[in-house]
């Protein structure tokens, strides 16, 4: 007998009913298989997401500080932390150089953590009852995600996860790098990350280095895997970046002078991260608002004078905030300037999140719909295969899928010829089930793609 499957080159053995499709290895994974139809359906609905979500209004206050190693005291924290009469529905509250002591490098426990919690409990907005949703630290960088009582309900909570990175002595300690927590807000994705950047003026690509550094190793585990800064919805990036006035543009006390004057644009022209973001080598996609206050650094302690050491250094803006992702506007970006117990000055910004809620017969919608095409597709990536036999060889009684052989003498030869025609969308895989008194005596057997010609 001949069997001929689109010519190629292996030898088969065939009996009649004996020829089975074997396998899945020509399905598509995603579909083959229970966990990756699962993960297809879950990205279907991830895309789908803008057409059975609603958006809803929600204000976050973001504040960085650089305390230079300080105590709060008994100082209050109001004027950085509340500028609205409305409370805000989520804080990210981020510290730097939290504590400068040899022991907080080499001890988990810091008395600056405590310290500063407290006082910031303090000062939140009084027109709300807030909980601490997340807190991490490395060292002197301190993050802390504090969320109104009434919608710690709408936090997916095994989502919420906290991670660090640091960048500093050796590329690993964490006297710099960065601190950043993640959670999903209804459907919506958040993550908060609080840095703080290599110093100096002249030690601007160390810090591109560093924030490549924080975006490429933070990564977070989250229940559906693995997830990094960039993969979310909505981004706020903040804390003591430390980039410069470019000195080699603009001399310190010319800048001294256009600040005085209240000329920010014309020394912000020579700031080193708008530079680089201009140039496209650090924080692609993110947006800074404008800035309209006096730069945050570098002061006299206790005071609102510019650095006077033997340094001079220049004023720059080295703490910044920073935001990625559709659906936010800020409403404002201020410094507090009456604080003086560091050499930074705090800041603040309040901005108007709009976060996407399910609508429920929408998403069921959207899920049958989805599952209707997977059950489509997975039909049309099942095997199909066509035996066609020659008309004269077939009975009356019989189907394009029987072949007969009639009446079989005892030592007579009978042949018979058919082919084995791919006529699925997919590698169609099969195999010839032996029969001991059957024998292929030649035969040219390959599998052809759907629509491929021999």
């Amino acid at each position: 007998m001949d069997l001929v499957e689109e010519p190629s080159s292996p030898e088969s053995e065939e009996d009649e009913e004996n020829l089975v499709p074997v396998g899945s290895e020509g399905l598509p994974t995603a579909i083959s298989s229970l966990a990756g139809r699962e993960l297809l359906l879950r990205n279907i609905l991830d895309t789908k997401k803008d057409s059975y979500t609603d958006l809803q209004s929600y204000k976050v206050y973001v504040a960085t500080w650089n305390v230079n190693g300080q105590s709060p005291g008994s100082i209050c924290l109001r004027d950085w932390l509340i500028r609205t009469t409305e409370p805000p529905h989520i804080y990210a509250i981020g510290f730097q150089e939290l504590d400068l002591s040899k022991e907080a490098f080499l001890f988990s426990d810091s008395p600056r953590e405590k310290e500063w919690l407290n006082s910031v409990k303090r000062s939140l907005h009084p027109g709300a009852k807030y909980r601490k949703l997340e807190l991490i630290r490395l060292v002197g960088m301190m993050l802390i995600i504090f969320v109104k009582d009434d919608i710690h309900k709408s936090i997916h909570h095994h989502s919420v996860v906290g991670e660090y990175v640091g960048t500093g002595l050796l590329g690993k300690m964490g006297n710099k790098g960065g601190v950043a927590v993640r959670f999903d807000l209804e459907e919506t994705s958040i993550c908060f990350v609080n840095c703080h950047l290599a110093a100096h003026v002249e030690e601007f690509q160390r810090r591109n280095q560093d924030y490549s550094q924080i975006t490429s190793r933070l990564i977070f585990n989250t229940r559906n895997g693995p997830r990094h800064i960039r993969n979310h919805d909505q981004i706020f990036w903040f804390g003591d970046m430390n980039y410069r006035i470019n000195p080699t543009a603009l001399e310190a006390e010319k800048a001294k002078s256009l600040i005085k004057h209240g000329r920010y644009k014309e020394v912000l022209k020579f700031d080193q991260l708008r530079d680089q973001m201009r140039e496209g080598k650090v924080f692609h996609g993110f947006t800074e608002g404008e800035i309209s206050f006096r730069p945050t650094y570098k002061y006299d302690i206790n005071s609102d004078n510019w650095d006077s050491s033997e340094k001079n250094r220049s004023p720059a803006w080295c703490d910044r905030v920073l935001w990625k992702g559709e659906n936010i506007s800020q409403i404002d970006y201020v410094s507090v300037g009456q604080y003086k117990l560091s050499d930074h000055k705090p800041v603040a910004s309040l901005f108007e999140a709009k976060i996407k809620v399910m609508n429920h017969p929408k998403y069921r919608k959207v899920y049958e719909d989805a599952l209707k095409w997977l059950d489509k597709e997975e039909n049309k990536c099942l095997p199909q295969v066509l035996v066609e036999i020659p008309g004269s060889d077939l009975l009356p009684h019989s189907n394009r899928n029987e072949i007969h052989f009639g009446r079989v003498k005892f030592l007579e030869t009978i042949r018979k010829s058919f082919v084995v025609r791919n006529i699925g969308q997919v590698f169609g895989p099969w195999a010839l089930n032996q029969v001991f008194w059957i024998f292929v005596d030649s035969a040219v057997a390959s599998i052809y793609m759907p629509k491929d010609t021999p």
